[in-house]
């Protein structure tokens, strides 16, 4: 179960990371104190985990709107380097791993 629930947590944080950093982008509503409180969290959240949500098409054809190329570019590059840092490591930790 707990490879399960891992994985769940993981996938509902990468697919949030993105609203969550536009609300308080945007002032939160007017609460100085929200984002006071979980702006650095967030924006260190941001380096762990890749923004998933960047990469959703789905909005493109249904509301007829293009996204800016910053911002395809900068979510291809953040999940290129998510991957490759894991492919790294899972190298790493093979390389570690003695088969008999």
């Amino acid at each position: 179960v707990l490879p399960l629930a891992a994985g769940a947590g993981f996938a509902i944080a990468g697919r949030m990371l993105g609203p969550v950093l536009d609300y308080l982008a945007f002032g939160a509503d007017g609460d100085a104190d929200l984002v006071r409180r979980f702006d650095p969290l967030v924006k260190a959240v941001r380096w762990l985990l890749p923004d998933l949500d960047r990469l959703d098409v789905r909005l493109w054809p249904l509301f007829g709107t293009v996204p800016e190329t910053s911002v395809v570019l900068s979510a291809l590059l953040m999940a290129l380097s998510y991957t490759g840092i894991l492919l790294g490591l899972a190298v790493v930790a093979f390389n570690r791993r003695q088969f008999v």
